[in-house]
């Protein structure tokens, strides 16, 4: 249920995505697959962030990030509260958006999350930049693009560099 679900999202039947979600988290919650669960949140928290339903998608994550902390799990962790605090941003909580965002910013640096790294500092580039505090937002794009460059992840690399562009 989980692929079709995702199948159904990218060709734009977004109530198909949603019903094919919901039945891939019931059906994993029947397992106990704590890992299976906290995908299906993470795949319906993203759905309900993309449908601009910010409330579903905070619950989802906060539920997924409830069980990375059981687990000991602290990338799931870090992933969950890097989510939450783009649904902080998307609903103008600023000041939430940015604790979490740098909570997310210490447990990648906590386990060496070098993706995930690049990913949040990034988020932290442009968080600054819709704020208008540019100087913060050069640091931090650059901060990305210089680890984008280390490890060789180019995706981010070409992301980090544009805004950076974009603020001078």
């Amino acid at each position: 249920y989980q692929n079709l679900g995702l199948v159904y999202n990218s060709s734009g039947d977004i109530p198909k995505a949603f019903e094919n979600l919901e039945l891939a988290l019931k059906e994993t919650q029947k397992t106990g697959d704590s890992l299976e669960i906290v995908h299906a949140y993470f795949n319906l928290g993203g759905m309900h962030a993309n449908n601009e339903d910010y409330v579903k998608s905070e619950e989802y994550f906060i539920k997924a990030r409830e069980i990375a902390i059981r687990l000991n799990d602290k990338k799931i962790e870090a992933g969950a509260v890097n989510n939450l605090a783009w649904i902080y941003y998307f609903n103008k909580s600023y000041e939430k958006a940015n604790e979490y965002f740098e909570e997310a910013l210490k447990l990648r640096k906590q386990i060496g999350d070098e993706i995930g790294l690049v990913e949040t500092l990034n988020g932290i580039g442009t968080f600054y930049l819709g704020q208008k505090e540019f100087k913060k937002a050069d640091f931090y794009c650059r901060k990305a693009y210089d680890e984008a460059s280390r490890i060789n992840y180019k995706l981010f690399h070409v992301i980090s560099i544009i805004i950076s562009i974009n603020i001078n």
